[in-house]
């Protein structure tokens, strides 16, 4: 399938190169990746999200009340 023409005057074929005037460097950058790694690695993590579904609780069986089968 194509673009129609009114999309395809606007799309670029290739980003500009970055500026090296434009890119601001911090000076702690190193020590804030290496926390944000660290916490993200203390984070638990279940099965559910390992596959991407939401983790669902199965409901508990509800008791029977009433006389018992034992005798």
């Amino acid at each position: 399938m194509v673009a129609p023409p009114c999309y395809i005057s606007r799309m670029k074929d290739q980003k500009p190169a970055p500026n090296p005037d434009d890119i601001e460097l911090r000076p702690d950058a190193w020590d804030r990746f290496v926390e944000a790694v660290k916490r993200v690695a203390r984070r638990p993590v279940t099965q559910a999200e390992v596959k991407g579904r939401i983790a669902k609780r199965k409901p508990r069986p509800k008791r029977r009340r009433g006389s018992s089968s034992r005798a």
